[in-house]
């Protein structure tokens, strides 16, 4: 055989073992379900991919007709419910031979970190944890420390924490009535604001997670015939993307990093994921730590540097061309200062409308 087909034939299984599908998907509610699905934001992404010789597909997670419009998604049981489609789809492309790659954006990162969490024939019995989340509520704890989940909500006295449920309960019966008989707050929000301070919600997410990990389970040895063709979880997510992701601790929705090889988590210091009718509710922007996982606070430069809010910051035009070629594709070419770039290190990238973006590492 000739030297030059040898060649061709080695630089096509070179490109074929580089070549991943990409899926993406959108945030809160049911409002950028299009856009996310044909905007300039996502012609930028499939341009890039395609020049990595990747695929795109768009996957919404909710019914663009729900009646909850803005609100739907904000249970944690939708998104636990939703994060099963994902699933699917993630072992489809694994079954053909793919790579996966996750870009999600707002809770929409959520939902693809809990797909990976279903993916994981270990993960039986995650929702426990959903008690940490509803402490986290209740306290406050806003601060972007990076470690806040494991200093603090898991060393609160449990004494404390019921004196604090039942002290809150107690001054928001009139709180819940007043917010039921307004017609302008949708019910998923006095739902979720119900939840916050009360534990009767724990038995609703524990049940949508029995079920979600029993259909990926179920879907998965079929699949895969029961053990017959050869599956393993680990690593089978080469990376994934969270884009202005609340990230409370709750390990059902934080990346399975035995499914996961890499984690990016894009934050802005202005976002405030939920911010309706006044209401504004916080949430952790940083990832919790991790050798393989890196939290990079983003800035936008069109004229002046800023940290975008969340609507500026989701889709945003000036990053989509880049979100695929970092860290690596700019780190092994030694552009805008990625070369510095390390897994488990904090660092600031700023975009730009027309170079390069630059990043720096934090100390």
């Amino acid at each position: 055989m000739k030297l030059s087909v040898l060649l061709a034939l080695s630089f096509i299984l070179l490109f074929k073992a580089l070549q991943a599908t990409v899926f993406i998907t959108h945030g809160l509610g049911t409002d950028g379900i299009k856009y996310y699905q044909n905007s300039r934001y996502i012609d930028l992404i499939k341009e890039s991919a395609q020049s990595l010789g990747h695929d795109v597909v768009c996957i919404p997670w909710l019914d663009v007709d729900s009646h909850e419009k803005g609100f739907a998604g904000i249970l944690p049981q939708e998104r636990i419910s939703s994060a099963v489609k994902i699933a699917k789809e993630i072992l489809n492309e694994i079954k053909a031979g793919n790579k996966i790659i996750l870009i999600g954006h707002g809770y929409g990162g959520q939902v693809m970190a809990c797909a990976t969490r279903l993916l994981n024939p270990e993960n039986t019995k995650l929702t426990d944890s959903f008690i940490y989340e509803l402490i986290y509520s209740i306290k406050n704890l806003g601060q972007d420390a990076e470690d806040v989940d494991q200093v603090l909500t898991r060393t609160i006295n449990p004494e404390t924490l019921l004196k604090t449920l039942i002290w809150g309960w107690k001054i928001s019966k009139t709180v819940f009535n007043a917010i039921e008989s307004s017609n302008v707050v949708n019910p998923n929000l006095t739902k979720l604001i119900k939840q916050n301070i009360s534990l009767k919600f724990i038995d609703e997410i524990k049940a949508a997670w029995i079920d979600a990990f029993s259909q990926v389970q179920t879907y998965k040895n079929k699949l895969f015939k029961n053990g017959v063709e050869v599956f393993d979880c680990k690593n089978s997510i080469q990376i994934i993307y969270t884009i202005g992701t609340a990230n409370n601790g709750d390990s059902a929705f934080l990346p399975d990093m035995k499914v996961v090889q890499n984690h990016i988590n894009f934050y802005s210091v202005s976002d405030s994921s939920l911010s309706i009718l006044g209401l504004s509710i916080a949430s952790k922007k940083l990832a919790s730590r991790h050798p393989r996982t890196t939290n990079i606070e983003v800035l936008l430069e069109p004229t002046k540097s800023f940290a975008p809010k969340h609507a500026e910051f989701c889709g945003n035009v000036l990053m989509a061309p880049w979100i695929l070629h970092i860290p690596n594709g700019l780190k092994i070419k030694n552009l805008g200062g990625f070369e510095k770039f390390e897994w488990g290190k904090s660092g600031i990238v700023t975009f730009y409308a027309n170079m390069v973006p630059s990043f720096k590492r934090k100390n």
